[in-house]
């Protein structure tokens, strides 16, 4: 298996803690299986996925630039 480093925010941290606590889970599985998840969903909905974040995100990265 390979291993992947992803830095997010300490507010991503904690909502992806939060999100895997509520789960049961590790932070670590819950990562793990949201990206699995996401790799794996059909065009369409990656499709609506990405929209949705380029959309949320775009602010932050219009700033940050």
């Amino acid at each position: 298996m390979s291993e992947i480093t992803v830095q997010v925010s300490d507010r991503e941290r904690q909502l992806l803690d939060e999100r895997a606590r509520e789960c049961g889970m590790t932070s670590e599985q819950f990562a793990h299986l949201t990206i699995a998840s996401a790799i794996e969903s059909e065009d369409g909905d990656f499709e609506q996925i990405k929209e949705y974040l380029f959309e949320k995100y775009e602010d932050l990265y219009r700033r940050l630039a």
